[in-house]
């Protein structure tokens, strides 16, 4: 497998499962973003943040209203 480090957007990240499970795979990810309207998973993302379990990210709220053009060639694969 290659050294480079693919960019993933997540989004309806819920505990973050498509994240983990790439890395588990072997396949190296830097997450951009998180997408989840539950504010309890949000901020149990922000405590992963904090005890550094998981990449420094933004967090989006609200997938229907947020502008992805913000990420239009800074994304290598989105999971959902």
């Amino acid at each position: 497998m290659s050294d480079e480090v693919l960019h993933e957007l997540s989004l309806f990240t819920g505990y973050n499962g498509f994240g983990l499970g790439l890395r588990l795979a072997g396949i190296k990810t830097r997450t951009v973003g998180y997408c989840d309207n539950d504010t309890y998973i949000q901020d149990l993302l922000r405590q992963r943040i904090h005890d550094k379990l998981i990449d420094d990210a933004p967090i989006i709220s609200n997938v229907s209203t947020f502008d992805f053009s913000v990420y239009r060639g800074l994304v290598d694969v989105i999971t959902a």
